[in-house]
């Protein structure tokens, strides 16, 4: 990232160079290393990725360092040390080196280990873990060689995720949070870590606290936590690569699959062929990822299904219909909004769901479901929710 105006070092107000990321004054760190985007005075990181600074070494004896720099699929790696440690490393680096051109022993032995330089240091070490890892790798399963990186400085802080607000349900920010409390899925983690990192991302709210118990279950469900004895968790590889994508997004919107043009036009002239539009209730129904069920200024689902002592499904049915419709205000209540509902209280759902509503509508009249594409709740069921106050829960 290039600025057409030349700034100031925010700590000795020297003039700062077109290239590069550290004074050469007071070798501060001015810019990210990770996007580019000039740091603010003073602060721990970058404010637009969420990136640590590079920590500043002072120390006198420690005058030789190299990094090569990796990316989530990639490795960082990094030394600083003495000149008196330096040349212990450069004589190990020496002998790699001329193994690597062929040299003989004899030859080897009189190559001076000053006259292999800073970066051809760096370079062939590199290449050296690199290579044993990969001879490492060979022996180890291949659930081993997919293991995803863990260092600290790949991810984005807890409060950047919450300022770019990046998970798009609660039970990811679950994912996130479990994250975090395994100390990047090193470590087991108990509910009470996940509460913390709530407070920590200001999100603590009584309803959240209350409900997290089903918003644990729905992580173990999708099998991105593991229960373990007593009240400790730890993070799957799912949840692992759940948190890595989540980690990717530009805002809460979940990527969208995309789907193969072959069979999208061959479903398509499949219901041209049978004269009759496809719609979202073929086939099982499915969850909503985005759908939020306890928005910001309105009753959350389950605080409004407590109301009622619902015990069979037309009763469910009739709720869930009502408080996306009427609460939540959605025009369009399909087959995949009710059943969200169900995995969203962790209910168990009809088997024949689609022949569930319909016997709703037809058995009670308190849902109307001729429009598949938008089921309503009848006058009759509006009356049966307003007068459902004498069965309510006290």
């Amino acid at each position: 990232m290039e600025n057409s105006t030349a700034q100031n070092c925010l700590k000795c107000n020297n003039t700062l160079p077109s290239r590069g990321y550290f004074c050469g004054i007071c070798l501060s760190q001015f810019k990210c290393k990770s996007c580019d985007s000039f740091l603010e005075k003073d602060s721990s990181g970058c404010i637009e990725c969420g990136t640590p600074k590079i920590a500043q070494n002072t120390s006198s004896t420690q005058s030789n360092t190299f990094k090569v720099h990796e990316t989530l699929t990639e490795r960082i790696i990094e030394a600083t040390f003495s000149d008196a440690v330096g040349k212990d490393l450069a004589a190990v680096i020496r002998d790699a080196y001329g193994k690597k051109m062929g040299l003989p022993n004899k030859q080897l032995n009189e190559l001076p280990s000053e006259e292999i330089r800073t970066d051809e240091m760096a370079e062939n070490a590199y290449e050296i873990i690199s290579e044993e890892k990969r001879s490492g790798d060979e022996s180890k399963s291949s659930n081993q060689d997919s293991k995803l990186s863990t260092s600290s400085q790949d991810f984005p802080t807890l409060k950047a995720v919450t300022y770019k607000n990046l998970p798009s349900s609660e039970t990811e920010w679950i994912v996130v949070y479990s994250f975090y409390a395994s100390k990047y899925g090193e470590e087991e983690f108990t509910r009470a870590q996940i509460t913390e990192k709530y407070q920590e991302s200001n999100r603590k709210t009584k309803e959240r606290l209350r409900d997290m118990g089903v918003y644990l279950k729905l992580a173990v469900k999708g099998g991105y936590i593991n229960p373990l004895a007593g009240t400790s968790y730890s993070l799957l590889e799912k949840g692992l690569k759940k948190a890595m994508e989540i980690f990717s997004r530009t805002s809460s919107s979940a990527p969208k699959v995309k789907k193969n043009s072959s069979k999208s036009q061959e479903g398509d002239n499949s219901a041209k062929a049978d004269g009759r539009k496809k719609t979202s209730t073929g086939g099982q129904p499915k969850r909503l990822p985005t759908l939020d069920l306890e928005p910001s200024g309105k009753e959350s689902l389950k605080t409004f299904s407590n109301k009622f002592a619902h015990k069979s499904f037309n009763d469910k049915n009739l709720i869930f219909v009502f408080y996306l419709s009427e609460v939540l205000g959605i025009q369009n209540v399909t087959i995949d909004h009710i059943y969200t509902c169900y995995e969203f209280l962790d209910l168990s759902a009809p088997e024949q769901f689609a022949a569930s509503l319909r016997n709703t509508s037809s058995v009670t009249g308190h849902i109307v479901t001729s429009d598949k594409n938008n089921i309503t709740v009848s006058m009759k069921g509006k009356n049966k929710i307003r007068n459902w106050n004498q069965n309510a829960k006290q």
